[in-house]
């Protein structure tokens, strides 16, 4: 929370963590070291939260907005935003900005979903940038891969090569969402594998 007081164990509003990539950090670290007791659920509430480096998420844990997108995650045009490597690992409600990928390393600007998969859910991504051999929102990469309920809008691909300014999917599903107004040689959406359900297939391929 942007006006808690970021104590720990950032158990109350008051308290509440202010450093959303501390609280999720500190959040996995205590499941790793089997504390029964610690919440697997990072709740966020109304704000911005500026990243100073990538989100790895690599345990069964929920980082959830109290108000569907009204909690914003800004990169800054500094890094990409986050990095989900586990089947349970869930982005739920998130706007999600600013994320920047500079070169080949890999990965993708917003969220990239990597091998053992992860859950992006009601998001909305805006105005993320990838430049030299990476998408710049969204990297889907696994079976264990969704991306639901989702807005992917006005993100921007800046080289002129086979990568899409919004989604790329080898693998995993894509359903419910609206992918419309991004820049890219291929500015929607392109899908290697996976599988694209629902009514935002038209609108990906037709941008």
């Amino acid at each position: 929370a942007p006006s808690g007081s970021h104590q720990l164990p950032f158990g109350s509003w008051a308290t509440a963590a202010t450093n959303l990539e501390e609280a999720i950090r500190l959040t996995q670290v205590a499941m790793s070291l089997g504390a029964t007791n610690q919440a697997k659920t990072v709740l966020v509430t109304n704000g911005v939260y500026a990243l100073l480096q990538s989100v790895r998420m690599t345990q069964p844990m929920t980082v959830r907005a109290v108000n569907r997108r009204a909690a914003v995650v800004d990169a800054l045009d500094e890094g990409p935003c986050f990095y989900m490597n586990h089947a349970n690992a869930v982005l739920d409600g998130l706007t999600i900005i600013r994320g920047w990928i500079p070169d080949a390393t890999g990965g993708a600007g917003g969220t990239w979903i990597g091998g053992s998969g992860g859950k992006v859910l009601n998001c909305a991504l805006t105005n993320n940038l990838g430049t030299y051999g990476v998408p710049s929102t969204v990297f889907i990469s696994s079976a264990a891969g969704v991306v639901s309920n989702a807005l992917i809008a006005h993100n921007t691909r800046t080289t002129q090569q086979n990568w899409c300014g919004a989604l790329y999917m080898t693998a995993g599903l894509l359903v419910d969402s609206t992918v419309v107004s991004n820049q890219g040689l291929v500015a929607g959406l392109r899908a290697d594998g996976g599988t694209v359900r629902g009514d935002e297939e038209a609108r990906a391929l037709g941008e």
